[in-house]
């Protein structure tokens, strides 16, 4: 007898954004360095804050998208936006100063863009723990005349 594994819509948005901000960033990092024609180490070593930058959009930009999809609307979409890139301002000025290496910066920034993820959507449970069902299935409201 199998049983089948329910995952309880927040934790299944948490992993599709997840999902999203990690395939993001793994084709923004490849963009990145194929436009500066450095490997990584090069990269964060010579163009710091901008690598973070790029970084964060990388990840930003495709979880917004894919919210906006999911039919998250604006408001829950540009929340999640800023609760991503706000946490890689320090990081980035930080960079400028040089009191950061990119890859530190850009280690640490990613290790906090997921409890920012995660706070805001805590934040906004109850926006996170309504089930989305599949996109082209929106229910769309009917306009009474």
């Amino acid at each position: 007898m199998r049983r089948k594994v329910r995952i309880s819509p927040f934790w299944q948005h948490f992993l599709e954004m997840f999902f999203v901000m990690w395939l993001g960033m793994a084709v923004g990092g490849r963009l990145f360095r194929a436009v500066s024609g450095l490997s990584s180490s090069e990269a964060f070593s010579q163009y710091p804050w901008q690598s973070v930058l790029s970084m964060g959009l990388s990840m930003t930009v495709p979880m917004v998208a894919w919210m906006l999809w999911r039919g998250h609307g604006r408001r829950n979409s540009m929340e999640m936006a800023a609760a991503m890139l706000v946490p890689g301002v320090p990081f980035i000025v930080l960079c400028s100063l040089h009191v950061l290496s990119g890859g530190v910066a850009a280690r640490g920034y990613m290790m906090l863009s997921i409890p920012a993820m995660l706070g805001l959507m805590f934040y906004r449970k109850a926006a996170y723990s309504m089930p989305m069902g599949a996109p082209w299935h929106r229910r769309v409201p009917l306009h009474h005349h």
